[in-house]
């Protein structure tokens, strides 16, 4: 490659490195690496509640009396390191989503996002799981308990993982939200309480991603357009995925 090409390529990876869209891009695209930690710290909740309901063996050793095996003990303290991890990410969730949009603070994107931030904040059950993270950093183990029911069915278990209502109730540092939620149950079904939160969480952030590329398309297409001149420079194929314009280190 000539000189002039070198030093063409040369200022299109400069420009394509400090573009405000590759800057945008990479900040969403750590933002869902948040987003992702929670989903799987979700899923991993979820099926762990879920794995003695689904085989009667496993939820008859997790009750049995004699605990040679320490088998009950083992999974409680699965429970509280999982729900640990899931209050965690919560949180992380919305306050790296906090700092992302203040760049945006000014634009109708962002009006329209903490409309749906508004909407999701109004359900006690956003309320309670965020509560939940500094009862657990802060104040002591969650009451948990295990249950076990014998349904109408022969041969079928019902395994239910649940926090004591009374005993939550005795932290007086619950918003007022959270605790009508709380009080609101007789008693508060884990897995219940997830899979609510996550649905909401998972409606505003599939809504929230789709709008990148319809807020910075005059930034994507323009570093688009750079990318595909240093492309072309280089003798490198059009639909080569992954290039940002960095030079290999390697």
């Amino acid at each position: 490659m000539d000189e002039v090409k070198t030093q063409r390529v040369s200022l299109l990876l400069d420009l394509i490195a400090t573009h405000p869209g590759t800057t945008a891009e990479t900040e969403w695209s750590l933002l869902g690496r948040v987003y992702s930690a929670y989903q799987r710290n979700a899923g991993d909740l979820i099926s762990l509640i879920a794995m003695p309901h689904e085989d009667s063996m496993v939820a008859l050793e997790i009750m049995r009396e004699e605990q040679q095996t320490r088998s009950r003990e083992n999974y409680m303290d699965e429970l509280f390191r999982f729900l640990l991890n899931y209050t965690a990410s919560a949180s992380a969730l919305v306050d790296h989503s906090r700092n992302l949009m203040r760049d945006y603070s000014r634009s109708q994107f962002y009006f329209a996002y903490q409309n749906r931030v508004a909407l999701l904040s109004n359900l006690g059950v956003a309320r309670f799981v965020q509560d939940l993270r500094n009862y657990l950093l802060h104040h002591r183990v969650p009451p948990i308990s295990v249950n076990l029911h014998f349904t109408s069915t022969p041969n079928d278990l019902s395994f239910t993982v649940t926090l004591n209502r009374d005993r939550m109730l005795q932290w007086g540092k619950w918003k007022p939200q959270s605790k009508s939620y709380i009080r609101g149950h007789e008693e508060i079904v884990l897995r219940q309480s997830v899979e609510e939160y996550t649905a909401a969480i998972s409606e505003l952030y599939n809504w929230l991603f789709t709008q990148f590329s319809i807020v910075h398309a005059e930034d994507l297409s323009d570093v688009e357009r750079l990318k595909a001149e240093a492309r072309e420079l280089l003798g490198w194929p059009d639909d080569l995925r992954g290039f940002t314009g960095q030079p290999n280190s390697g």
